[in-house]
């Protein structure tokens, strides 16, 4: 269970990278992000110099871990042979709402500044051969872990010509990852026999802050 989401907090690095369409002077304009990296489609609308945008990602995980050979069984007291299998089937969601602020609007070339903010949703099931109850507490795990990411940076456009331009950002993103989980649980003290019961409970908190650049290329219409 903490592999699973070890790999799913690092794989969502790797999502908050994205390409975006929104409207400038009332035209739509479509924008691809080239590179190694998950693409979403944002829409937004300009106003003076700012652009309100909203953005929804999506991504699917499907793994699967097979074992099977022999092994001597303590519990059959004999050699056997076994056939294990494991499958992690994820889904996830990036619903984003972010701001754009152009500070330069020159003729060919436009400077601005960007800021998001997402929350990840996601669902998933989890099989177990070996252990039929794991998906009960794969599901109870997953509802108390909580993933927000967000982005600050500054970039600029180049107009080749009213309908495209060519464009640069870097910026900072933020990853926060939070889980809590409790138990009830019986403890027992060895020298008086005397049993209490109590809540245990972890919590655990992974916060990351990578740098990005992109490049884009951006087509727009009705300019």
């Amino acid at each position: 269970m903490e592999k699973l989401k070890i790999v799913t907090l690092f794989v969502l690095i790797a999502a908050t990278s994205s390409s975006y369409a929104q409207s400038i002077n009332n035209g739509l304009v479509f924008s691809v992000s080239p590179g190694v990296q998950l693409n979403g489609v944002s829409f937004g609308h300009k106003i003076k110099k700012y652009i309100p945008y909203v953005s929804f990602q999506m991504m699917n995980i499907n793994s699967e871990f097979t074992r099977q050979g022999t092994r001597y069984d303590f519990n059959a007291g004999k050699i056997v042979s076994y056939n294990e299998k494991y499958t992690v089937k994820l889904n996830m969601s990036l619903p984003t709402i972010g701001l754009r602020y152009y500070f330069i609007e020159k003729e060919k070339l436009q400077a601005y500044g960007n800021i998001n903010f997402s929350k990840v949703l996601f669902n998933g099931k989890v099989d177990d051969s070996t252990d039929p109850s794991i998906n009960s507490q794969f599901q109870s795990a997953i509802e108390n872990v909580k993933i927000y990411t967000g982005q600050v940076g500054v970039g600029a456009e180049y107009f080749m010509d009213k309908q495209f331009s060519v464009g640069g950002e870097f910026g900072v993103r933020y990853l926060r990852f939070k889980d809590h989980s409790s138990k009830n649980v019986t403890v027992t003290d060895p020298n008086t026999g005397q049993t209490v019961g109590a809540i245990n409970s972890t919590a655990t908190s992974v916060n990351v802050t990578p740098t990005y650049s992109k490049v884009s290329l951006n087509f727009y219409f009705g300019k």
